[in-house]
């Protein structure tokens, strides 16, 4: 099992809902709606007046599969995450520093050094723009954890496909502490929670430096971020599937593209909370080993892979296979006749919604294969 998986819950939102906490007091004002919605933005966007140490439990691909991480962030946003159990793989070391992320490996003796998360976040005003514009929010104070009052925010898509997700934010440093997801059938899973957390005055200047000298180093091959289709074409070869119009409020947030190990387009797409990477491949540049590995992936998840000629387009999401299915369908190409043309040019929906940010959490579900080839995501979202 790969060792990073559990990283990206750090940082990424997940789109689904929670329940209330007893005891605690909740309010459903307008005022305390904005509160919450600038809340989330400091949160998740490593905003924080205080330096942070805390334990924390993360599930894997499963509830059933958990890791515990001690996690230090200091007020300049750089992070220093290190696996403490279970046992088999503790030791990683994980250093999110501005743009660039290290990963030390004990076992391999190895250092990675590819790009953060940071580089991709949201800008402030453009997260907010999208979760007014598709999620209802509700805040729930004086939620205990860890020994802290802390607050807990609800917030539930407009799309009953997506789902929500219940947010645990301390107030005090806007530390993310825990996210419950529920899907849209209702089904609960705890992503990721907090057993202990302080705020020092001061973090140590080593947290942030690998100094094991017998590593051999690694770099990774970052995707190329492209400003627009016509230039994603150039790169690689192939003409990708366009878009016929995003559904449940998802924006186009950034086009990457890879040439390394196989020439690649994938569009990062958002709702504000929610991430999802559309990949792109033209089977005749593939080698035959990403090749043999595309469609084995396909005969595993038909729901998530579609074929088009020579061009396979798949997704990466947590969301529900419906609506996955439904982000999916909206790259299929769509049939044009003389007859409906001049119809949809009245219409005006075929615009693609655009939209810069993030990429998709690459420690999600079904996103193994694809990690190394799409692992700029959030986050949370």
């Amino acid at each position: 099992m790969p060792r990073r998986k559990s990283l990206g819950f750090l940082i990424t939102a997940l789109g689904l809902v929670a329940t209330a906490v007893t005891g605690a007091r909740t309010s459903g004002r307008s005022g305390d709606e904005e509160a919450a919605l600038n809340l989330l933005v400091k949160a998740f966007d490593r905003v924080s007046p205080r330096n942070v140490i805390a334990v924390m439990r993360m599930s894997l691909d499963s509830s059933e599969q958990r890791e515990t991480v001690q996690i230090e962030i200091s007020q300049d946003g750089r992070q220093r995450i290190e696996v403490i159990g279970p046992l088999q793989r503790s030791g990683v070391i994980i250093l999110e520093l501005g743009e660039l992320r290290e990963t030390y490996d004990p076992d391999k003796h190895t250092l990675v050094i590819g790009r953060s998360m940071a580089a991709d976040l949201f800008k402030p005003n453009e997260r907010l723009r999208l979760v007014r514009r598709n999620y209802r929010v509700r805040i729930t104070r004086d939620v205990m954890m860890a020994g802290r009052k802390i607050v807990r925010i609800d917030a539930t898509s407009h799309y009953p496909e997506v789902g929500g997700a219940s947010i645990y934010i301390d107030p005090v440093s806007y530390f993310v502490m825990r996210v419950d997801a529920v899907s849209a059938a209702g089904k609960r899973v705890k992503r990721f929670d907090t057993t202990t957390v302080s705020y020092p005055a001061t973090l140590s200047e080593d947290a942030f430096v690998l100094k094991e000298v017998n590593m051999s180093t690694e770099r990774e091959s970052d995707p190329i971020p492209v400003s627009n289709i016509a230039e994603a074409a150039r790169k690689v070869g192939f003409h990708p599937l366009k878009s016929s119009g995003l559904p449940f409020g998802f924006v186009i947030r950034k086009t990457y593209v890879r040439l390394d190990p196989a020439k690649t387009i994938g569009f990062n797409l958002s709702d504000g909370l929610t991430a999802a990477t559309i990949f792109e491949f033209d089977l005749k540049h593939c080698p035959a080993s990403v090749r043999t590995g595309i469609q084995e992936d396909m005969r595993k998840r038909p729901l998530d892979y579609f074929r088009s000629g020579d061009t396979v387009v798949g997704i990466v999401s947590n969301l529900a296979p419906k609506a996955r299915k439904k982000l999916l369908d909206s790259f299929r190409p769509v049939r044009h006749t003389s007859m409906n043309d001049p119809e949809n040019f009245f219409n005006g929906d075929g615009a693609v919604d655009l939209s810069l940010g993030l990429g998709t959490n690459p420690g999600c579900e079904r996103v193994t294969r694809y990690r190394r080839m799409w692992r700029t995501q959030p986050q949370l979202g």
